[in-house]
């Protein structure tokens, strides 16, 4: 992830915090929908030869949104209000469904009886996109995936997904399919597959989510089944540790079936003409995790074979998480109004929206044998999220909790806290961040892993883990001033971090944590709508070593 360039003026709002709301607000009279190639023709006119061959390419390969994908996600219409706060959620909207590389929705044109036209401006993005992702790890694991994906299939706004790829010295084969909207209805429907060496993955999702932020109830209802083998992380202490100073990870790899369902609605109870929103929700989730150890025994991540008793009791928490779950639950969901823009948050390219109210999502449930649960325990999760403006960018806090209370055997909490800063100043982007992580009887998946996808690029993929995780990152770069081909944005980049994972009995802690510095580059496709930034980084351990370049596409340092 790179930063922040600049932030637009959020929209207007009342002294109370409330968005400004005019019941004189001019009527419309039309909705005019107006598209733009993926490239102008004026830029195919100023290209090169060979360019502009490529750019006339594109524009034939690529399907044009059609019109009415465009008109099913307007909330306003002939007659209504030409609200402020509803034309930029509109602009929001369509910039959620990554077919466009730029939105503008304005009112313009007023006529003699003050009514107005509203004219949304799409700019088509191009989403026939092959997603190559490849990582090194410093001791030379790799990791690698494609995709090919449609993210606009014949203009009709689903999305068509096939890939392969290999994750933890397995490989896998993907397809997907998704719609935003099912016959241009409020439904929206996503069926995903994964065919992986060691087991499958399917996926099915119905919901009717929340068009509009003030719209009055949402539903959702998700089946998953999954075959695959799970990393069962267990602490350097326990029964079948060896040294409780070491510095990686230890686990075992454990063959599992796992199905799953969750039915969840909201209900809007307040906020429907301004102000915060409040919405009230329940649902059911029901979970069937089955672990089996090999006959053979359990193979350890340091090369020794130990048989599942031994490493049950060194996983004190396997026979726990286990147990089926049928949790129904309660939730609360509030959120603000006030919204603004920005770029280089977690893309590099296209425009990015940014809450600027605090947003907070609260559930509790209860998993009982009465209901057929093995597991009996109260479940509590909390999840918080809150940019704010500060000198020079923004502040961004991430507050996640969740927490199983009950017996003594059926306890476990972890909570995670994530808090930084992103700004810039004289064409320079600097960002810092730090996060803090504490778990109580986790549940060896669900262990804090720190390594090249989560804080350091000189470490593994699972380089550390345990139940307590402290990591700090600060970055600054600069983005180069063209861009290649006109298609992908460039930028050079120094960063530093540092950070430790251990469990609690393990002798290791936060005085040993591992420091890094290294310079990279970053890449994003600025003619897309939704494309992670790629980051390609040569880094040095200071505690001495060599070099170690890593490539990675998406995520956060």
């Amino acid at each position: 992830m790179f930063v922040l360039t600049a932030a637009a003026t959020a929209q207007p709002s009342a002294g109370d915090g409330r968005p400004a709301r005019d019941a004189h607000a001019p009527v419309v009279r039309c909705v005019r929908v107006l598209t733009q190639d993926v490239w102008t023709p004026q830029e195919i006119a100023s290209s090169g030869p060979w360019l502009r061959v490529a750019r006339q390419g594109m524009n034939l390969l690529h399907a044009n949104t059609r019109e009415s994908v465009i008109r099913r996600e307007l909330l306003v219409s002939p007659g209504a209000r030409a609200r402020p706060e509803l034309l930029g959620e509109m602009e929001r909207n369509l910039r959620a469904l990554g077919l466009f590389a730029h939105v503008a929705v304005t009112a313009e044109d007023t006529a003699a009886d003050g009514s107005v036209a509203v004219v949304v401006r799409a700019r088509e993005a191009w989403t026939l996109r092959t997603l190559l992702s490849y990582a090194r790890s410093s001791d030379g694991e790799q990791r690698w995936s494609a995709l090919l994906e449609d993210g606009n299939f014949c203009g009709g706004g689903t999305s068509l997904t096939i890939g392969a790829g290999e994750d933890e010295d397995r490989t896998w084969r993907r397809a997907g399919w998704r719609s935003p909207r099912v016959r241009g209805g409020p439904w929206s429907l996503a069926v995903q597959a994964t065919d992986q060496s060691d087991g499958f993955d399917l996926g099915l999702q119905v919901a009717r989510p929340f068009r509009a932020q003030a719209d009055p109830w949402s539903v959702e209802l998700q089946l998953r089944r999954r075959d695959a083998e799970v990393r069962w992380y267990v602490s350097n202490a326990s029964a079948v540790g060896e040294d409780p100073a070491r510095p990686v990870s230890l686990y075992g790899e454990l063959p599992s079936r796992e199905q799953q369902a969750r039915l969840t609605g909201l209900l809007r109870v307040a906020g429907r003409e301004g102000g915060r929103l409040w919405r009230l929700g329940a649902g059911i989730e029901v979970s069937d995790p089955a672990y089996r150890a090999p006959q053979a025994g359990v193979l350890l991540s340091d090369g020794r074979l130990v048989d599942a008793a031994a490493f049950a009791e060194g996983a004190p928490t396997l026979a726990r998480d286990a147990q089926p779950i049928v949790e129904p639950f309660v939730a609360l969901q509030t959120l603000g109004r006030r919204w603004t823009t920005g770029r280089r948050l977690f893309q590099y390219g296209a425009v990015e929206d940014v809450p600027l109210d605090p947003g907070l999502l609260l559930r509790a449930g209860w998993s009982s044998r009465a209901l057929g649960a093995e597991r009996e325990a109260v479940l509590l999760e909390l999840g918080a999220l809150d940019w704010s403006r500060a000198p020079g960018g923004f502040w961004l806090l991430d507050a996640r909790a969740r927490a199983a209370l009950g017996a003594a055997g059926q306890r476990g909490a972890v909570a995670d806290l994530t808090a930084g800063w992103l700004g810039e100043a004289r064409g320079l982007h600097a960002r810092a961040f730090a996060e803090a992580a504490l778990g109580e009887r986790l549940g060896g998946r669900e262990a804090l892993v720190l390594g090249l996808l989560r804080g350091l690029r000189s470490l593994d993929y699972d380089g550390q883990a345990g139940d307590r995780l402290v990591r700090w990152t600060a970055e600054l770069g600069r983005p180069l001033p063209a861009q290649l081909l006109g298609f992908w944005q460039l930028g050079l980049a120094a960063h530093y971090a540092a950070g430790a994972a251990w469990w609690r009995g393990e002798t290791r802690g936060l005085r040993d944590a591992r420091h890094e510095a290294g310079i990279g580059l970053r890449v994003g496709a600025s003619r897309a709508g939704r494309a992670d930034t790629a980051r390609v980084d040569l880094t040095w351990d200071l505690a001495g070593g060599a070099p170690v370049v890593t490539a990675v596409t998406g995520g956060l340092f």
